[in-house]
């Protein structure tokens, strides 16, 4: 038997808390955020014991059934993500995007077998793949706006 060992990122390194009688500092100052379809289900189970994981605390963060990447190009959809990020009060947020179970599994077999559409299947995926790069790039260009108090990494 051969026994493999994977470093832990040192953003997901367990949290360690410092109390004294008048203040609490938290070493590894992280919220953990996930948003996309219902595959991003599997983050609720792998966070599930971890505070840090912003799904339990708020309300607007979290995998939603149906979130279709190709419908990243509405800005209602975008804001639905950025907006808590911005409210964001630790140092790091770690951000996994969980889209395109939808828009493969559901969206385009409804549209070829439902609708009997003939999908023009480049496109359909260059809108999944635009959209979503485009919400990336927006939450890289988060890290350069003074207002925004922390640091985004996207996963």
């Amino acid at each position: 038997n051969t026994t493999v060992s994977v470093p832990i990122s040192p953003l997901l390194a367990p949290t360690t808390t410092t109390t004294t009688a008048t203040t609490t500092t938290t070493h590894n100052d992280l919220s953990i955020y996930a948003f996309g379809d219902s595959q991003g289900e599997v983050l609720d189970y792998v966070f599930q014991n971890d505070d840090r994981y912003q799904t339990w605390s708020d309300p607007r963060v979290g995998w939603r059934s149906g979130w279709s990447a190709r419908g990243l190009y509405l800005e209602a959809n975008l804001q639905k993500i950025l907006k808590p990020l911005s409210e964001c009060t630790t140092t790091h947020a770690l951000v996994f995007l969980t889209f395109g179970a939808t828009d493969i599994d559901i969206n385009l077999s409804y549209k070829r077998h439902q609708k009997q559409e003939t999908v023009d299947l480049p496109s359909f995926l260059d809108q999944m793949t635009t959209n979503t790069y485009g919400l990336i790039q927006r939450l890289r260009r988060m890290n350069e706006d003074p207002a925004v108090g922390c640091e985004i990494h996207v996963w």
